[in-house]
């Protein structure tokens, strides 16, 4: 059972200090990730247009679309904060999560930027700002949900793990590891993990990030098949499990306490 309280009202001073958070938040994501953004689109073509763009980086084609997917996770959970953010602060703390999470594997990997510290305090900001946060409502964890996001889960941290052992383990000047992809790679899985794990819950906003859960899921997944021969690709079996976990969860994500569909 969800028990509702009235609406808490926000200080104006906290709502714009909210939205100049936010927006430099997301600021840094257009700006300081446009590259990356981009390569998850650039990296579905052929090698020759992927090396138009980005020289020497076609053998890094699926290492590319796992970087390039974090950051639209990223870029994603910032953004829906522009319509409703009262009923958006699933997103918020995501967003804080997955950048927390990509910083930790850069400095693991060595490729550690300054800005990515400046972005966690402009999110830590929003979060603390955020409108949504002193809603005082009992949030209940959906069973079925987090039941049907356990390979999601597993699968994630047991790729990730992997991961970490391979950037650590990599010879020197191996090709992939010297640029953090491993790295990378291992933010990805933790981020799908993580999301589907607040996916089952009923903070607001939650099922913003099973959807993009299920997205991520099926991304990663098509990719697998696509390019079943680079380097970290787990190959088209373990793609359309991927799917197929992506598309279960999905279903059982939809499921809502009556309550918290009524507020929706």
């Amino acid at each position: 059972m969800t028990v509702q309280t009235a609406p808490i009202a926000v200080s104006r001073g906290r709502r714009i200090g909210f939205w100049v958070a936010m927006g430099i938040s997301l600021a840094l994501v257009l700006f300081g990730l446009a590259e990356i953004l981009f390569y998850g689109v650039v990296g579905w073509l052929d090698d020759s247009t992927i090396e138009q763009f980005f020289p020497g980086d076609a053998i890094h084609r699926f290492h590319g679309l796992g970087h390039s997917l974090v950051t639209w996770l990223l870029l994603a959970s910032v953004a829906v904060q522009f319509w409703r953010p009262e009923r958006r602060l699933a997103p918020a703390v995501y967003a804080l999560i997955i950048l927390c999470i990509y910083t930790l594997m850069d400095v693991f990997s060595g490729m550690f930027d300054p800005l990515e510290a400046v972005g966690i305090a402009a999110l830590a900001f929003m979060v603390w700002l955020h409108p949504g946060r002193d809603a005082s409502s009992v949030k209940p964890i959906r069973l079925r949900a987090v039941v049907f996001a356990a390979p999601l889960v597993v699968g994630g941290v047991v790729i990730a793990i992997m991961g970490l052992v391979e950037q650590y383990s990599a010879p020197a000047g191996e090709p992939h590891a010297v640029i953090g992809h491993y790295g990378d790679m291992a933010a990805l899985a933790l981020s799908i993990a993580i999301g589907a794990l607040i996916g089952a819950t009923s903070l607001a906003g939650s099922r913003v990030i099973a959807g993009l859960t299920v997205l991520a899921a099926t991304y990663i997944g098509v990719a697998s098949i696509v390019y079943p021969g680079y380097s970290s690709s787990p190959g088209a079996t373990v793609g359309l499990l991927t799917i197929l976990a992506g598309a279960l969860y999905a279903w059982a994500a939809r499921a809502r306490p009556s309550a918290v569909r009524a507020q929706r």
